[in-house]
């Protein structure tokens, strides 16, 4: 066995420790290292993937909710604002697809599943653009129709009042005819009538075959009172009605360009009806383009739960891996330390026995024995010093043998000197309590003191109190006794004015009893 020194043994076994504890650190952080990428894989991949294909699926159903509004929406306004909302909302999914982009950028799956997603979307995008622009172009139509549909029922009203008008015409001599005249102009206000009220239905039309015999009827009515008119400029020739038929004429090209082919009313009508039938189609498709592209996402979010329940097997195996690796680490270190310990306390233990042995027999006064010095350690130095403070002590008690005599002659005379001292303490210690008791009487006393000053001091508040409570009484009392004062003057001024109006009374009465009496 190596010669080593005590300071050498330790070293060495808390060196072996230091290596072991080293040794599971590095597994610990291993596998501590292992764990903490399962579960940054989970944080930075797995669950940001989930979040924002969740909000994509969550702007995707914004974006439709705010085109179903927009469907139903009629006012242009209303549509400009619904569309600025749907481009806003447009934006935070493009963001959100770039944001998911790059999470996704080393898994396959769901890079296919975003770009089929995207191209569902774009052509959803393009649906929901085309009926934006299909609703506000028909909105726009709807406008452009009531206003022509305004000029032309302005047109048809002058044209009736035109022929109305015809039977303030100066026809002096000629009154057969005015009547005649007047008689076609009715025909033609008739027509113009009928014509309003069939045109009051056009903007109800909704199908473009009703609208083509819609027109059809209408320009039967047209023809009618352009051959009415015809003959009505023939019978009116030789009367002074030019004026008034040149006004009708130009009231009729108006008309007759909002209703003969093409028409500008009917040309309106049938672009709003194709465009509220585009706008319609544009929707359906829209939904059928968000149907796919929800189910992209769906995909695409089923993906992600996968991914994130990969990324959680393998922390918890990483973890469970971990737990068994700390278990065997502890296992072989208990080993280490138990074999460490049994060296390091077999070199120690011996050495230190026969040392504490050997003390022993020192302190109980056997100084004959020596112990062999068996090594150059720090023990064998030990042992050395040991017989050498056996030595010294043997010498220090010859001494001590010596000098006990004269002690012993001090310690007579210290003795002598000790009761003298002893008998001055008694003597003062009584004096002493003397003063005490003198002192705790004192303080009694000035106990009871303060207690009566207490209770004194509070029956002095007490009495403070209560004549506080008494001046408060007596001034109530001074208060009510001068309003009672002041009642009873005015009770006395009223009873004095009691009094005078019953003298007045009695003089009344009096003189009411005179006059009785003469006249009597």
């Amino acid at each position: 066995m190596l010669n080593l020194t005590i300071k050498q043994k330790i070293i060495f076994g808390f060196t072996t420790i230091g290596l072991l504890l080293l040794t599971a650190s590095s597994f610990f952080y291993h596998s501590l290292n292992k764990i903490s990428n399962a579960n940054n894989n989970v944080e930075t991949i797995a669950v940001p993937v989930q979040k924002q294909s969740s909000a994509l699926q969550i702007q995707l159903l914004k974006m439709m909710k705010q085109a179903a509004v927009a469907y139903t929406q009629s006012g242009e306004s209303e549509l400009q604002e619904s569309l600025a909302q749907f481009n806003q909302l447009q934006i935070n999914y493009n963001q959100t697809v770039k944001l998911l982009t790059l999470k996704v950028t080393e898994q396959v799956q769901m890079q296919s599943a975003l770009k089929q997603a995207q191209l569902q979307y774009q052509q959803y995008l393009t649906h929901i653009q085309a009926m934006y622009s299909a609703k506000i172009a028909h909105q726009q139509a709807i406008t452009n129709f009531q206003s022509d549909y305004k000029i032309f029922e302005d047109a048809r009203y002058q044209a009736s009042s035109n022929m109305l008008d015809l039977e303030i015409i100066d026809a002096a001599g000629q009154e057969k005819l005015l009547d005649e005249v007047i008689g076609t102009g009715s025909r033609v206000d008739d027509s113009l009538y009928t014509l309003g009220n069939t045109m009051s239905g056009l903007n109800r039309t909704e199908s473009t075959d009703l609208v083509a015999k819609h027109q059809e009827e209408m320009i039967f009515l047209v023809n009618n009172i352009q051959t009415n008119f015809t003959y009505l400029v023939q019978q009116a020739e030789p009367l002074n009605a030019n004026e008034l038929l040149n006004d009708f004429k130009q009231n009729y090209k108006i008309i007759q360009q909002s209703l003969q082919e093409p028409g500008q009313l009917y040309q309106l009508q049938h672009q709003k009806i194709n465009l509220k039938d585009k706008a319609q189609a544009a929707y359906f498709s829209a939904n059928e383009s968000f149907t796919l592209s929800y189910a992209k996402l769906d995909e695409l979010v089923l993906l992600a739960n996968k991914r994130f329940v990969h990324f959680q097997d393998n922390a918890q195996d990483e973890i469970q891996t971990g737990k068994t690796l700390a278990v065997v680490l502890a296992l072989i270190f208990i080993v280490m330390a138990s074999f460490i310990s049994y060296i390091t306390t077999k070199a120690m233990i011996g050495p230190l026995q026969a040392v504490n042995k050997a003390l022993s027999l020192i302190a109980s006064g056997d100084l004959s024995k020596r112990m062999d010095k068996r090594s150059d350690d720090e023990f064998g130095v030990l042992i050395g010093n040991i017989n050498k403070l056996s030595d010294d002590l043997t010498d220090l008690l010859n001494t001590i043998n010596k000098d006990a005599h004269s002690l012993d002659e001090s310690a007579a005379l210290t003795n002598k000197q000790s009761q003298f001292i002893s008998t001055s303490a008694s003597k003062q210690i009584t004096r002493i309590d003397n003063a005490k008791q003198l002192a705790e009487q004192m303080f009694a006393s000035s106990n009871m003191v303060k207690d009566e000053a207490d209770i004194t001091a509070t029956h002095v508040t007490e009495a403070s109190q209560r004549s506080q409570d008494v001046n408060n009484i007596a001034n109530d009392n001074t208060q009510r006794i001068e309003q009672l004062s002041t009642r009873l003057s005015e009770s006395v001024v009223v009873m004095d004015l009691l009094t005078q109006h019953s003298k007045n009374i009695g003089g009344i009465l009096d003189t009411i009893g005179g006059i009785a009496e003469q006249t009597n």
